[in-house]
């Protein structure tokens, strides 16, 4: 028995010895490699490994030895997770606006509102135009007006040259009936002469006659803008700048070219500038006649 064993022992070196001689010496080294963590991320580790070059050998020096040549590139790795979402960026500025839209369709009427309480009764309406006079009487009542003048308010600023002249403020007339009025009492309508002479007549009616602050009168003168004249009852011309006018008076030109009729302005006072003459069409006013003395 103990001499199986020994040849069994001797054969096992045997084995080992011609082993040894048939395969090469292997090294063993441990080389740097990355790999990913439960977390995800990067982590160096080391890898051992075995070679059977002999001309490889595992060095003991602290020495960083060469780098070695670039590896092959791998294959493309799986797609990631999608990231978290970004941070929502500031408002953008205001945009252009839009065109109006379509008119919508109309919607339908509202319940009929009960009646309101009765409003407050209006102010009263103005005075009504007089009505025309009958042809006796409209003759009989400026002769009245006439007399009352000249008997009860007559004064030295009622005549000039020679004629009598006499406000007629019983009524507002037009024109056409303004003549009349004064052919009724055998007179025509006024013409005034020069500035003292309207000056005259001026403070006759602004002391006795007077109703309004302002007062406008019928005069037998009419305007010619194209020359700046001013004609007389008879045709006769006067330059019109030898005269006093309202300011802004007299009128003319293609904006007015109805205002040809000349009036008297009497003002409540003496001192106010708007007065004297202006051209206006066809006012309805009071009246000054001209009576000649024969």
């Amino acid at each position: 028995m103990l001499l199986y064993s020994i040849m069994f022992a001797m054969s096992l070196i045997q084995i080992n010895a011609s082993q040894e001689t048939q395969f090469p010496k292997q090294s063993k080294c441990f080389a740097p490699v990355y790999c990913l963590n439960s977390g995800g991320k990067s982590q160096l580790s080391w890898k051992q490994i075995f070679s059977a070059d002999s001309q490889l050998q595992c060095s003991t020096s602290n020495t960083k030895g060469e780098k070695g040549k670039l590896g092959l590139k791998g294959e493309k790795g799986d797609k990631g997770l999608p990231g978290n979402r970004g941070i929502i960026g500031p408002t953008g500025k205001l945009g252009v606006p839009g065109s109006k839209g379509e008119t919508g369709i109309q919607g339908p009427a509202g319940v009929k509102g009960s009646t309101g309480d009765h409003g407050r009764k209006g102010d009263p309406g103005l005075k009504g135009i007089n009505g025309n006079r009958g042809s006796g009487g409209d003759a009989f009542g400026s002769f009245r007006e006439i007399m009352t003048d000249i008997i009860t308010r007559s004064d030295n600023n009622q005549s000039y040259e020679g004629n009598i002249f006499i406000p007629l403020m019983s009524e507002k007339v037009l024109r056409k009936a303004a003549i009349k009025k004064c052919k009724d009492i055998g007179g025509e309508l006024a013409n005034i002469y020069n500035d003292e002479h309207m000056d005259r007549i001026a403070s006759y009616i602004r002391n006795n006659k007077i109703e309004a602050s302002l007062n406008y009168f019928h005069l037998g003168m009419t305007y010619k803008d194209t020359n700046n004249r001013v004609s007389l009852r008879n045709g006769t011309l006067i330059p019109g700048n030898e005269f006093k006018w309202r300011p802004g008076c007299p009128y003319g030109g293609y904006k007015y070219p109805f205002s040809k009729n000349v009036y008297l302005l009497v003002h409540s006072d003496a001192l106010s500038l708007y007065q004297y003459f202006c051209n206006f069409n066809d006012l309805d006013v009071f009246v000054l006649c001209e009576i000649q003395r024969r």
